[in-house]
């Protein structure tokens, strides 16, 4: 259909039109009065055969248009008004803004006044509830007043996802995107100071992403973090920020999955130096780029499994190596539980070789990328990565002799594990070449040593004898390596059985592609009984196109039917919703016993498939959808249930009844960010349980769907819960409970809750009153209501007690109700404690008889805290070791820590063995 569009008059337009320059040809129609500037009766023949014919699509209701639309730039979006009467006003319904000055409109760049006069229209006149936003202003530079306007009205709209691109400063509404708590996906790269309050919490952001933005604190006290909280956020990026907050920056993100920092070059100002504090239990993968002018402190890093470390200084900046290696050695021993790490530096080895002397052991490292290393450093590592089976250095060796090589005992990984070593950037130096000899003559599993020349050696012609010895050195060795590797093939004569369970441990694709090794090994790929699908697996080199995986994975299962474990990893595209529920439901009904299920849409679960799939052994979901649960279910062999995301839902609409999911051998459950939409109970009888887990940090539910959560184990050992105890957790027969944490978080918005809330935790903790080991976590919730710990159950049993934000009277109504604790540890402080307090408490029995060991974390000399360290001293009468670890703000301060340290040890001792010790790093 062919369309022309009128250009407005630059005249007196009438009402259908944009008046003068403001207009120009971006509109024909935007007001309701307007008509089409075309009449059908001065159209061609062929035109309006064309024109006149059904116009399906303009009969769509208003809302699928308008959803149509939003797949389109704005602009073009809002062209579509000169179509007919019919489309006036539908571009005013779209919900998703796609605000570029860089799209052309008549095949011209728009004028920027024009541009302006667009933008202020459109957010005028556009839907109230814009539920995404993308602002891109790369062609012209505007007014920062304008810009500041413009992200101000789209923020108080109540955005889900914001993408704002802008190369110029601008004056940032900070106040208002910290109160916009509807933001899901934030995207910032604009020059902008962004002032963050001492207390920030964004409750629904999963995906952050700055670049270039300067994070400066409303506060001047020294003495607070600041506190950024996110409780569903899961990939955390900054690029080339600013940190120039006097406080330190505590990011508090339970979910956290991916957490990215690249900040190059530090310009800050020596007074502004801060801590970036991670507060991330699941994060996964971490990588920092920079000069560590600020510090990184991970909180419960044990979970990072692959971990980036990009080192680069400046050359007026070598005089700080010392302090540059401490810190390059308190984060490496943050992430020592890694398995994949990137190690690089850039021109500081050279300078600094004794940077990785001193190593913490990556007891679960299996794979290792370095660059610019010396041979000591290089040697160190090895040494400390027991388990490493693959190794990559690039960029060469350095200072690496037949001394230190002879001398140097062999590492453990070279004897038991390493199996792939790759050299990148070979130069054919004589030490280069030590340490390939060396590789080859100590590596007793080495499976391929691979070594790729530098780029000039393509134009290098070896000249001299020296030259043609070492290369003729180089090859020999090489070929003899190569020869001992290309010997006798063993391992087709193997029976078929072991070649398809060693081939199971491959992911799938790679799997099938050894039939064309040779004839033994066309059917082999057909007996391997764990199936791996993951589309983001190369082929050839190259990531597989959507059709060809579709095509893979319906092969597979229509011929492929002994799956004992099937791992669907779908994260590369967006599948159609009907292809993966139909891939879930034949896995299920091929009798699976271990199923892993990750995909980041929504799809239609065949939950009854799955209740009935009574084979199952091992169950992870990892997905959004919907999971219809009967009245009764039983997976009767299941042993091992991890869900994330997933909605559960009941298939009855009656009240009367729970809903019961039996587990009769599970041992270990898993819920993380899930929501349960059940207008009944749900029980879970777990007979065998032992591990139960459940976070959800926000809960979304609607008052008339709120419901309990009953848990009969009785053997449950291990409990944790976090949360804001919106569904009350009843837990039967839990005495045999030894572990426990309880971390609840409660948003500002509900802060009326306090009441409710303190009512549930002291329920809660009455149940798990016979615990030895208890975390118990308040994230601003104590502050509003102090008297939530007024009323406990007396924990019998408790040895180890780990607590925070706690308040005078709480920390000491807990503590005498423990009459047998041997630990505790508090963090974060203490707050309203005073000395008449203290004068009238009576000590706790704990005190005389049991407590032996005092951890206080984050002390930052306050008075109150001062006066509880006094009182611990003076009345615990067995206490073995008190140990404060200072507030990382201290080491900046004028405070004189020797008077500090000189004042806690003047304090009266009841016990004459115990062991005072004030450090200041905060382990």
């Amino acid at each position: 259909m062919h369309i022309q569009l009128s250009r407005a008059n630059k005249g007196n337009d009438g009402e259908g039109g944009l008046e003068g320059e403001r207009g120009g040809s971006l509109f024909v129609v935007m007001d309701s009065n307007a008509s089409t500037s075309d009449d059908a009766t001065q159209r061609s023949p062929t035109e309006k055969t064309v024109v006149e014919g059904e116009d399906i699509i303009s009969q769509l209701h208003e809302t699928i248009l308008s959803h149509i639309l939003s797949f389109l730039p704005t602009m073009e979006a809002v062209h579509t008004s000169v179509l007919s009467t019919r489309w006036i006003h539908v571009w005013k319904s779209i919900t998703n803004l796609k605000l570029d000055d860089s799209v052309l409109c008549h095949g011209k760049k728009v004028q920027k006044e024009q541009y302006v006069y667009f933008v202020n229209t459109m957010l005028l006149h556009a839907n109230s509830s814009i539920q995404s936003v993308s602002l891109c202003l790369t062609c012209h530079h505007y007014d920062s007043s304008k810009v500041s306007a413009w992200i101000y009205s789209i923020l108080k709209r109540g955005v889900q996802k914001l993408h704002i691109q802008y190369a110029d400063k601008i004056l940032f509404p900070s106040q208002t995107l910290f109160s916009c708590i509807s933001l899901v996906q934030l995207v910032l790269q604009v020059r902008s100071t962004l002032s963050v309050p001492i207390f920030a919490c964004l409750p629904n952001l999963k995906s952050l992403s700055i670049s270039g933005i300067k994070l400066v604190s409303e506060s001047s006290d020294y003495s607070q973090y600041v506190v950024l909280r996110f409780p569903l956020l899961k990939v955390f990026e900054a690029r080339g920020c600013e940190w120039l907050t006097k406080q330190n920056i505590r990011i508090e993100a339970p979910i956290l999955e991916r957490f990215s920092v690249a900040i190059w070059r530090s310009l800050s100002n020596e007074s502004h130096k801060s801590a970036i504090k991670i507060c991330a239990p699941y994060l996964e993968d971490f990588s920092y780029e920079g000069d560590l002018e600020q510090e990184v402190i991970l909180f419960n890093s044990s979970s990072i499994r692959s971990a980036s470390v990009v080192i680069v200084v400046d050359e007026d900046r070598m005089d700080g190596m010392e302090n540059l290696g401490f810190l390059v050695h308190n984060l490496l021993a943050q992430i020592c539980e890694v398995e994949q790490l990137k190690l690089l530096f850039y021109k500081i080895l050279m300078h600094g070789t004794n940077i990785l002397i001193h190593l913490p052991v990556f007891r679960r490292l299996t794979y290792l990328q370095l660059n610019e290393v010396s041979g000591e450093a290089l040697l160190n590592l090895l040494h400390n990565s027991p388990i490493l089976n693959t190794l990559v250095l690039q960029n060469g060796v350095f200072g690496l002799s037949k001394e230190v090589l002879t001398t140097a005992s062999v590492p453990q990984c070279l004897l038991s594990s390493l199996k792939d070593f790759v050299f990148k950037g070979f130069n054919v130096h004589e030490h280069e070449l030590l340490l390939a000899k060396y590789m080859m003559a100590n590596a007793a599993v080495l499976e391929r040593m691979t070594i790729y020349t530098a780029f000039w050696l393509r134009y290098f012609v070896f000249m001299g004898s020296n030259a043609a010895t070492t290369k003729d050195e180089a090859r020999k060795h090489l070929t003899t390596w190569q020869a001992a590797i290309g010997a006798e093939d063993i391992i087709s004569q193997l029976h078929e059985s072991i070649l398809g369970h060693i081939l199971s441990f491959l992911p799938t694709m790679e799997a099938i592609r050894t039939c064309v090794l040779s004839k033994r090994w066309i059917d082999v790929w057909e007996s391997i009984t764990n199936v791996k699908f993951d589309d983001s697996v190369l082929c050839h080199g190259k990531k597989m196109q959507k059709e060809q995986y579709v095509y893979f994975v319906n092969t597979m299962l229509l011929h492929h039917v002994n799956n004992q474990s099937v791992s669907l990893c779908l994260t590369c595209y967006h599948y159609d919703s009907l292809h993966v529920s139909a891939w879930i439901s034949s896995i299920l009904k091929r009798g699976v016993q271990k199923l892993h299920i990750q995909y980041a849409d929504k799809i239609l679960f065949p939950s009854q498939t799955l209740f009935s799939c009574i084979s199952l052994v091992q169950l992870v979901l990892q997905m959004r959808c919907n999971l219809s649960v009967p009245i009764f279910a039983c997976l009767p062999n299941l042993q091992t249930l991890s869900l994330s995301g997933i909605m559960l839902v009941s298939e009855s609409s009656t009240y009367s009844k729970d809903l019961i999911l039996s587990f009769p051998l599970l041992k270990v459950f898993e819920a993380k960010g899930c929501e349960w939409l059940t207008k009944q109970n749900l029980c879970i009888e777990a007979p065998l349980l032992e591990r139960c887990s459940i976070a959800m940090w926000k809960s979304l539910l609607s008052e008339s769907c709120k419901s309990s959560v009953k848990i009969f184990s009785p053997h449950l050992t291990d409990f944790s819960y976090e949360g804001d105890l919106e569904q009350e957790i009843i837990l039967l027969n839990p005495s045999a409970i030894r572990n426990a944490s309880v971390v609840i978080v409660l948003d500002e918005d509900r802060q009326d809750r306090i009441g409710k809330v303190g009512f549930c935790v002291q329920e809660l903790l009455t149940q798990i009153r016979e615990v030895e080991r208890l975390k118990l976590l308040f994230y601003k919730v104590l502050m509003n209501a102090a008297n939530i710990l007024t009323h406990l159950p007396v924990f019998g049993r408790l040895t180890h007690l780990q607590l925070n934000e706690v308040s005078g009277e709480a920390l000491f109504n807990l503590l005498h109700n423990s009459p047998i604790l041997n630990t505790l540890l508090l963090q974060n402080g203490v707050f309203d404690l005073n000395k008449d307090v203290m004068t009238t408490a009576s000590v706790p029995q704990c005190f005389l008889s049991s407590l032996r060991d005092f951890e206080l974390k984050e002390f930052n000399v306050h008075e109150h805290e001062l006066l509880l360290a006094k009182f611990v001293m003076a009345n615990a009468a067995i206490l073995e070791r008190m140990t404060i670890f200072t507030a990382f703000w201290l080491r900046y301060s004028d405070i004189d820590m020797g008077k500090l340290k000189e004042q806690i040890l003047s304090f009266p001792k009841c016990s004459k063995s115990v062991t005072i010790k004030l450090s200041h790093v905060n382990e």
